[in-house]
Formats: structure tokens, C-alpha cells, sequence
């Protein structure tokens, strides 16, 4: 059984190698599994191959997010970089030396291109992008 391969090229599993659908549940309600090393070795390569597909889709997200964060003006950047410090749109505008109504116009792009939904949806994206302030430090 230890000359056995697991998973061929494809991924297809295969049954005879070891105990797997016995594997699984015991796993998945946190109790020990008594099987076969490999066994185990199926069960964290496949833990290790999902943490991998999730690591590379997060950076593939982060990197379309920097791509549209790229299209922003510069006054649009600074219009984020405010409104995800917690300032109002009265107070951005006195800040930038704006009316009120074109600080609304950017925030509308900026959350448009960077697809917000919301304000704290907002404001993570910027924390993602690095560009969000630390507390108590505002420019």
C-alpha cells in the first residue's frame, strides 16, 4: 500500500489507496483519525492545495483592486484617503478647499471604481490597499 499513489495527474482520487471517506468526517468534527500515514499525507496535501487556491485568488483580487485603484485621480486618491479616515464629505471639501457637492462627484468615482458598496466596504479597501491612514494620523 505504501508504493500506492493517491491522486493521479488529474487530481482523480483513487479508493483503493487508502481510507479517505472515513478520513474526511472525522477530520471535519475535529476527532482523531487512526488511518494510515497516507492517509493523512492525502488530507493535508489537500488542506495545503486549498490554502494555496485561496492564497492566489486573494492576490489575484489585491491586484485587480490596485489596478483600478491606479485609475483614480489624485484627487480622488486624496478624497479616499480622507473619507476612509472617518471625515465627512463637509469636512473633506474644507480640507481640500471643495464644495461639498464635488466631494460627493469623487467619492461617487472612487466607490464606483473601486467597487464599494458602502462606506465600510470603502474603508476596507483602502486598509487593503495600504493607503487607509493609521489611527489618529491624518494628512
Amino acid at each position: 500500500m505504501s508504493d500506492q499513489v493517491l491522486f493521479s495527474i488529474g487530481g482523480t482520487f483513487n479508493p483503493g489507496a487508502c481510507d479517505l471517506g472515513h478520513a474526511l468526517p472525522s477530520v471535519g468534527t475535529g476527532k482523531r483519525f487512526e488511518g494510515n500515514i497516507m492517509t493523512l499525507q492525502a488530507i493535508n496535501s489537500g488542506v495545503a492545495l486549498e490554502r494555496d487556491r485561496i492564497g492566489r485568488e486573494r492576490d489575484s483580487q489585491l491586484n485587480d483592486l490596485r489596478t483600478r485603484y491606479e485609475l483614480l485621480s489624485p484627487r480622488e486618491r486624496k478624497v479616499l484617503k480622507l473619507a476612509s479616515a472617518g471625515l465627512l464629505n463637509k469636512q473633506i471639501g474644507d480640507k481640500m478647499k471643495l464644495s461639498e457637492v464635488t466631494v460627493q462627484i469623487h467619492r461617487r468615482i472612487v466607490m464606483h471604481t473601486l467597487g464599494a458598496k458602502s462606506l465600510p466596504d470603502l474603508v476596507r479597501l483602502a486598509d487593503a490597499l495600504g493607503v487607509a491612514p493609521r489611527s489618529g494620523a491624518m494628512s
